[in-house]
């Protein structure tokens, strides 16, 4: 071997989960061990064979001991890039010569965090002809971010992505689908950094069904059986809860046909509402979920205790007051949304209501409590105010609502009639007043014309008396 000066080589790292292109380009992850060894590129055997080295290696200026060994082991806990250097100092025996090597070998490592969680949000049950809206969102790791997500009607074991992968900056990302057919899909989703892979999987269906309470219901295992001349009896399970454990109560209305496997409730009740699933007997990976829900039930507004589509006579300067709620029995998925429309717009609300949010309106306060119970609240109501108030209750299957028409009376409203009865009186009294007077007067006309008329007579008869009597 022809020896040099000094011992060429280099600093090589490795660490599990880590591709080899992010270790050659220095990337190691946080909070794991990454072995750095010192490799000698020349005459590694006859170096190994004839000389005794010693290793001394510096971490961003920080000397660790020395040692015969060529390989530190480190956990890096921060993600700043570091200056890594070993130096080397061997004894080689060559030819009955001791000779003495110095090497100096030096990289960068870079340590990324890892992506430690990734949340999925959103409906995963739609309505037939509804887009599949998710958000996904992941907790820990450092940009630059990759991802990727497929659909299937078959369960994958160790999915990995066979499309390409979109880039982000940040770890966040919309789904949007439209499936053409109702049924059960799986939704495998993957977000890759430079150090390590998140893995997600979930399961969408765009077949839910509704419970009318007391009401019979028939639910059929949408899942493709293969082998369409065997009978398939589907295993059957309500919140992870088998048929087979159900109460003999239970059992008496809830049956499974023996024609095609599907479950019949004779008489459905608020206790069925939830996930329900069917899974193979024989391979339990091979499953679909129906989801049963109910309407989202409301109680009625309880200041006014009125159905759809009332009023509300509220004197204008005094405190307008709604509470929403869903109730209890009713609340799985449930969540409520306040809107307002114009009184004109009776007839087709929906194309111009406004939704109430609680920075829409500074005059009409709008409290969520949780997502099944909110209030609305104006304190001093005035004309403009005069719209219909309109609470839904959503749960992905169906809606409900409560609607209710504010009327705003004026302050003095009550007065007006008041005052027009007394004007009604005085019109009234005055004219039986005048009439009265009226027709007294005539009556003393007619009473002195009668007392005159006898007075006359009894002259004329005194004075023809007086008249005989000269005879």
């Amino acid at each position: 071997y022809a020896l040099t000066d000094t011992l060429p080589g280099s600093i090589n790292i490795s660490q599990s989960g880590v591709s080899e292109k992010a270790l050659t380009d220095g990337i190691v992850a946080t909070n794991r061990t990454v072995q750095m060894m010192a490799q000698m590129s020349e005459a590694s055997h006859f170096l190994k064979n004839s000389s005794v080295c010693n290793y001394t290696w510096v971490l961003d200026g920080r000397t660790f001991d020395t040692s015969l060994s060529p390989i530190l082991s480190h956990n890096f806990t921060s993600n700043h890039t570091y200056d890594v250097q070993v130096i080397i100092f061997c004894n080689i025996t060559h030819l009955k010569t001791n000779i003495s090597k110095l090497g100096h070998f030096q990289r960068s490592l870079t340590p990324k965090n890892e992506i430690k969680e990734m949340n999925v949000t959103g409906n995963p049950f739609i309505l037939d002809g509804a887009l599949l809206q998710l958000q996904v969102t992941c907790k820990g790791g450092d940009q630059p971010f990759w991802y990727c997500y497929e659909y299937s009607e078959k369960p994958r074991v160790n999915y990995t992505c066979s499309k390409e992968l979109f880039h982000t900056n940040d770890c966040y990302f919309p789904i949007v689908h439209y499936f053409p057919k109702n049924g059960t899909y799986y939704i495998d989703i993957a977000i890759y950094n430079d150090v390590n892979v998140s893995y997600h999987n979930d399961i969408s269906t765009n077949s839910p069904m509704l419970l009318a309470e007391n009401k019979a219901l028939n639910i059929v295992c949408n899942f493709t059986n293969h082998d369409q001349h065997v009978l398939v009896i589907w295993k059957w399970y309500k919140e992870d809860v088998e048929y087979n454990s159900f109460s003999d109560e239970d059992k008496q209305r809830i049956s499974i046909d023996p024609k095609d496997g599907s479950l019949f409730i004779s008489k459905a009740n608020k206790n069925d509402i939830g996930n329900w699933k069917c899974e193979s007997p024989t391979d339990p990976n091979l499953f679909t979920k129906i989801i049963v829900r109910s309407k989202p039930w409301m109680y009625l507004f309880e200041e006014f205790q009125k159905t759809n589509y009332k009023s509300a006579n509220i004197v204008e300067g005094q405190r307008f007051h709604l509470k929403c709620q869903v109730m209890e029995d009713y609340t799985t998925d449930a969540w409520i949304e306040w809107f307002m429309f114009n009184e004109s717009d009776y007839m087709d609300p929906r194309r111009h209501m406004t939704r109430l949010l609680p920075d829409t309106n500074p005059r009409i306060k709008i409290v969520f409590e949780n997502q099944t119970l909110s209030t609305l609240t104006i304190d001093s109501v005035v004309p403009t105010d005069r719209y219909y108030y309109l609470c839904i209750s959503h749960n992905g299957v169906s809606s409900v609502n409560n609607t209710i028409l504010l009327r705003v009376k004026d302050k003095l409203g009550a007065l007006w009639p008041f005052l027009g009865i007394v004007a009604e009186v005085v019109i009234l009294c005055t004219i039986i007043f005048i009439y009265e007077k009226r027709r007294i007067k005539p009556d003393f006309d007619d009473s002195d014309d009668n007392n005159t008329e006898p007075k006359a007579s009894q002259d004329r008869s005194s004075k023809s008396q007086d008249v005989r009597q000269r005879k």
